[in-house]
């Protein structure tokens, strides 16, 4: 994935507009990341369990909370990332 952005980052040097290109680099890393937070979720459960109360409930609440966070995390991550593109990687046209 570097190679795709030293790419697009050479092709803006030499004056191309790449703002579609990096949008869709923007996507594919939001698509790795939540494929990220989603195998470290699935490892995440055995961790809260040992802390839950005796009911399940509990253990589902602290779950949900968690990938909630993970939602969270990702969705910040996706507003810098296209903030950072609108700044530097669109025309003023």
């Amino acid at each position: 994935m570097l190679s795709d952005i030293i790419k697009g980052l050479i092709a803006v040097i030499r004056g191309d507009n790449s703002t579609i290109y990096f949008q869709m680099l923007s996507h594919d890393f939001k698509q790795l990341e939540i494929q990220r937070l989603k195998q470290e979720s699935v490892k995440r459960p055995g961790k809260i369990r040992k802390y839950s109360g005796s009911d399940g409930e509990t253990e589902k609440f602290r779950l949900l909370l968690f990938i909630s966070t993970l939602v969270a995390e990702a969705n910040i991550r996706k507003k810098i990332a296209e903030s950072l593109i609108e700044t530097y990687f669109t025309s003023d046209d």
